[in-house]
């Protein structure tokens, strides 16, 4: 964020300004920023404001699925007019027309002078957009207190503290000083009461606020009581710059050509024949029936019934996994050939992507690649928790039923990246039978026992299996490998996972590597072009895994160890598989390169690519 000065006193003066794909990330509602001379809130959707209308991105899946969701939660959500950019603004001439609104939090300041503690009003001095204290022997400036209250839940307080310094005291003055020692411990951070003298260091605050119940607060969304809820979390004492004091919870979908509308059109097309077909008759119904095979044929049997059923009863069939959508529709596109270009569905879909053709031998486990020349993802933010990010299901299916981004809105804050994608399909007949291995299900357990102990008491998605932790282990090797080479920095790439549990009816089993850029037409091709050397890419990755600079320790390290914290990893640590968290799904999470390619102290049978070299 930056400090705008603007000359024309009757022109709205910024705060600070962010760029618009920040503000459904780091700075999304609801979260708190740290300017040079205050600290704020970013209001709620209600809050924002557009020149114009409210300009609209369209995507029908993505739209379809999270409606779905929201109202399963109990909460609503238009149903076409789904997603919108952030405002945009003009530096050159701002206004308050278009714009976020934000509020000043925590309003508690502390003098650089006198260390008293005085809360933000109107009567308070500013100069040069800072607060200033009247204290003698001269004025001083006025920072935000470090420290706020928050809960699981979202919610978000002022830090109580008169009650924290007159705990079992009549006294209730506010009349408070905070003094810091010349260490950095909490002990050595004392807030005392110029009334009665009472005083507390923050060491005792933790427990203090514990104890305190959660009154459901949400400054984000007004200061009216309505908005308030209720709330039985515990609360928590933070110091507000925290990186955990926000973590925002978002969906995305690639733009395809929309399959479920086809399949709707062409069921409505052929109902009367349906009409009286029971669930057990339609797949030989549909066998038998030519015309009815010709078009319904290339469909899963249970998605076909699934929205014959819906049409019966004159509702609009149920919305698909994103992934699985997704994964289905690239196992149709045909082999490239000279001369290739995209047809009208792909030019609406704005997507565009060929199967690597059989000339380039691909290494052994590896099924099929795809070079994705074109797509478009849109991104949407569906809430934010605090103190502990909320995991995505495997699926993509996120948590809505969180911390609310607006109060009276039905829409959410969204953004359109386009760029390129390279997508690695593992062989499904190997990967089957290295699940089977006992090797691998011992190790599976022992991931299986760290997940239970990460998540324990407070309910995250079920385990996702080996197969999981394999694909997001060989994506971040894969990044760190192409990106020597592609033309783009690690940080660049970003990993989209398909990944289905064993035994899975429609089992999944890839990766997607994409670069994308919001507000443009695209990128280079450079991704794309390394897709044609992945066998050379993935013998680098190889040797990039088989020794880390942190062996023995990162090799044998035990992800069920009750006495370490990172349950959700196997082999796998800074010097070897960690990316930057802008190209990572899980935060670095759920990784295992000993399941990709032999290390020290694991059995050589339990890597998927043992024979690579």
């Amino acid at each position: 964020m930056k400090r705008r000065r603007w000359k024309k006193a009757k022109e709205a003066t910024p705060v600070g300004e962010a760029r618009r794909s920040q503000l459904l990330t780091t700075y999304g509602a609801g979260s708190m920023i740290d300017l040079v001379d205050r600290s704020i809130l970013v209001a709620g959707l209600d809050f924002w404001n557009y020149a114009g209308d409210r300009p609209i991105i369209i995507e029908p899946r993505l739209s379809a699925r999270l409606v779905m969701q929201f109202r399963k939660a109990g909460r609503s959500l238009h149903p076409t007019n789904t997603f919108s950019p952030p405002p945009e603004c003009d530096e050159r001439e701002p206004s308050e027309r278009a714009g976020l609104q934000v509020v000043e939090f925590p309003r508690w300041m502390v003098c650089q002078a006198c260390r008293q503690l005085v809360q933000a009003s109107a009567s308070l001095k500013i100069v040069d957009g800072r607060y200033h204290h009247a204290c003698a022997p001269k004025q001083d400036v006025l920072v935000p207190v470090r420290f706020v209250v928050m809960c699981g839940n979202g919610h978000l307080e002022e830090f109580p503290w008169s009650a924290f310094v007159h705990e079992g005291s009549e006294c209730t003055s506010v009349a408070l000083t905070m003094t810091e020692d010349a260490g950095a411990e909490l002990f050595d951070v004392r807030v005392r009461c110029l009334a009665c003298d009472a005083n507390r260091t923050m060491d005792q605050a933790e427990v203090f606020v514990k104890g305190s119940p959660c009154r459901g607060s949400r400054p984000w969304l007004g200061r009216a009581s309505d908005v308030a809820e209720a709330c039985d979390a515990q609360l928590t004492m933070k110091v507000r710059t925290s990186s955990s004091t926000y973590f925002g919870v978002a969906a995305s979908a690639l733009s395809i050509p929309n399959a479920a509308e086809r399949l709707e059109s062409l069921v409505k097309k052929h109902l009367p024949m349906l009409n009286d077909v029971t669930h057990e008759d339609l797949a030989g119904f549909i066998r038998m029936a030519r015309p009815v095979r010709e078009d319904l044929g290339g469909f899963p049997i249970d998605q076909v019934w699934s929205v014959l059923d819906a049409v019966r009863r004159g509702e609009s069939p149920p919305s698909q996994p994103l992934r699985e959508t997704e994964y289905a529709f690239v196992q149709g596109l045909p082999v490239e050939r000279p001369g290739d270009a995209p047809d009208d569905d792909e030019k609406a879909a704005q997507f565009f992507g060929r199967r690597l053709g059989p000339k380039y031998p691909l290494p052994r486990g590896v099924d099929r690649v795809v070079l994705v020349q074109q797509l478009r993802e849109v991104y949407a933010q569906v809430g934010f928790s605090r103190l502990a990010p909320i995991d995505a299901e495997m699926d993509g299916d996120v948590k809505v039923d969180i911390a609310h981004l607006g109060h009276m809105t039905d829409w959410l804050p969204a953004i359109e990246n386009r760029g390129e994608g390279l997508w690695i399909q593992l062989d499904e007949a190997r990967l089957v039978e290295w699940e089977q291995e006992e090797v691998v299900r011992r190790r599976a357990e022992a991931l299986r026992a760290g997940w239970n102990r990460e998540f324990s008491g407070r309910g995250g998605p079920a385990f996702f299996g080996a197969r999981y932790y394999l694909l997001h282990s060989l994506s971040h090797l894969l990044i760190q490998a192409i990106a020597l080479e592609c033309g783009y920095s690690a940080s660049s790439l970003r990993e989209r996972i398909y990944c289905s549990q064993p035994g899975a009816a429609s089992p999944m089993a890839a990766i997607l590597l994409v670069t994308t850029t919001p507000g443009s037409e695209g990128t280079l091709g450079g991704l794309v072009a390394q897709g044609r050397r992945i066998d050379d890419h993935l013998r680098r990755a190889m040797e990039l895994a088989r020794l880390c600079s942190n062996d023995p320790v990162c090799a044998g390290h035990a992800p069920n160890d009750e006495h370490d914290d990172h349950h959700l990893e196997g082999s796998a640590c800074h010097g070897c598989l960690y990316l930057a968290e802008v190209s990572c799904e899980r935060m670095n999470r759920m990784l295992d390169r000993a399941l990709v390619v032999p290390v020290i102290d694991q059995p050589p049978e339990l890597a998927f690519f043992a024979d690579i070299r």
